[in-house]
């Protein structure tokens, strides 16, 4: 049986959150740094809504709360001890799957909140099915981040609201509240909020706890003298050691994870083990716009395969790799990539510059026609080369001679796909459920910032390979323009 309810003492770490408790937005999405208080807010916001429903003819305010996380792991091991701190004496848990809450508390006007929780893994491939069948009152996503389809959310949307039904006392109390650390800016939680946000969507957005004192470095290294307490950060009284919780955590660690776990910014999130992570530096992002030498050839690196196709466009000026600019098709064939993408941008930017492509080497066949991705190019005038090989750690070991030399490689702050997967979104992703601490797949996991960096592996293999041993010769065409 569940404990005798006690009363609940709660007070918002911050004016932010006040801000949140106060939204009647059905959308709420709450971002900060780790440690700021946002789950413990999301489950208030459950017991407000839970108290603000309509009772029932023998006074019971029924409602059903559901809270998604997206692994089965991460639900035992944070977020249902999170739950169970703020609404442990009046709740008593099911072991079953999914994991059921059944909380009673009663209020000063004798009828008595009654909320069934279901708490919910989304790790399934079968995510949206399983919430066709829920009928709940409000939810809360934990770590949204996580979600990499927007449309999850919109089938957590359309749960809600539905319980208890409109012929029983009827839903008075509905909406969505979510929270997580700051995700990059290709997510759809970034674009929602920074873009566009949905009408009837509130996002709110806590103080960093720390000020980094050097003004306008674009990088956060890892000196805790270099940071101060941030007094606007009130929610620093909620951890045992105030601000020295996230001036401990500075100390070996990299940017990525300062920027997002620490300061709360948007940055890059890294989920595996990088795959340049003990090469990579800062150094090689450019802070402004790279120019680049009209009359000498622009080299391209041109990942073919698959719908995806990619292409990082740089040229060698002064014994470096400027890399000037990426692209990337998602669900488009080669020939339309190269119309519709390629050929306008080398006609618009690179019009008087000699053009040598490096491709994937093996030169797939189009859908369109059967051509192979060489005909493609030189039917717009573009000459081609293969790539010298395919293997994963010759491409690798391409672009890591340009990382271990200060000053060889410089990027155009435009490449946004290829400095995040730099710093850690090209990565080998761990193996779950594997018995070892660190156990990751042998190659990189295959998504966008997987295709942009093959491009860039093929660019760097014909510098390396190509030119230095000069088994590669290219005639030096101008691009056909259409």
């Amino acid at each position: 049986m569940a404990e005798e309810a006690k009363p609940i003492t709660y007070r918002p770490p911050d004016q932010v959150i006040e801000r949140f408790h106060a939204s009647k937005a059905l959308v709420r999405g709450l971002v900060g740094c780790r440690g700021s208080g946002k789950s413990g807010a999301c489950i208030m916001e459950s017991l407000q809504g839970a108290a603000q429903q309509k009772p029932n003819h023998e006074g019971k305010r029924r409602t059903r709360f559901l809270v998604l996380r997206d692994t089965y792991r991460q639900l035992e091991t944070t977020t249902i001890p999170s739950f169970m701190k703020w609404m442990g004496h009046g709740t008593r848990l099911t072991g079953q799957y999914p994991i059921h809450g059944r909380t009673r508390i009663p209020l000063p006007d004798d009828t008595s909140i009654e909320m069934e929780t279901i708490f919910l893994a989304m790790d399934g491939d079968n995510i949206i099915d399983n919430l066709q069948s829920f009928e709940t009152t409000f939810a809360w996503v934990n770590e949204a981040r996580a979600i990499e389809n927007s449309s999850v959310v919109n089938m957590i949307i359309s749960s809600c609201g539905r319980y208890p039904s409109k012929d029983e006392e009827g839903c008075t109390s509905s909406y969505v509240v979510m929270d997580t650390n700051p995700c990059d800016e290709y997510h759809w939680w970034y674009k929602s909020h920074m873009d566009s946000t949905p009408s009837n969507w509130e996002f709110f957005a806590q103080e960093s706890p720390l000020i980094y004192l050097p003004q306008n470095e674009p990088v956060y290294k890892d000196d805790p003298q270099l940071y101060a307490p941030n007094p606007k950060a009130t929610y620093a009284r909620i951890q045992n050691k105030g601000y020295r919780y996230w001036l401990d955590q500075i100390p070996n660690a990299s940017d990525a994870f300062i920027r997002t776990m620490i300061m709360g910014k948007y940055g890059t999130v890294v989920a595996g083990r990088p795959v340049y992570g003990q090469w990579w530096s800062e150094d090689c992002v450019s802070n402004q716009a790279l120019d680049w030498n009209s009359t000498m050839p622009i080299l391209i690196g041109i990942d073919t395969s698959g719908l995806h196709p990619a292409a990082v466009v740089g040229q060698v000026s002064g014994g470096s790799l400027k890399i000037l600019r990426e692209l990337r098709a998602e669900n488009c064939p080669f020939d339309e990539f190269c119309e519709a993408m390629l050929t306008p941008m080398l006609a618009a930017e690179f019009r008087t510059n000699p053009i040598i492509c490096s491709l994937d080497p093996s030169n797939p066949r189009s859908g369109v026609g059967g051509r192979t991705a060489r005909a493609v190019l030189q039917g717009y005038g573009v000459d081609s080369v293969l790539a010298p090989s395919n293997r994963f750690d010759s491409r690798m070991g391409a672009v890591v001679k340009f990382l271990q030399r200060r000053g060889a490689l410089k990027i155009d702050p435009s490449c946004k796909l290829t400095i995040t997967g730099f710093r850690g979104k090209y990565h080998y992703k761990k193996i779950e459920g594997s018995g070892a601490i660190d156990a990751y797949k042998p190659v990189p996991e295959k998504n966008s910032h997987a295709d942009v960096h093959d491009a860039l592996q093929y660019l760097c293999l014909y510098l390396s390979a190509g030119m230095a041993q000069q088994k590669v010769i290219v005639e030096r065409k101008r691009v056909l323009m259409v």
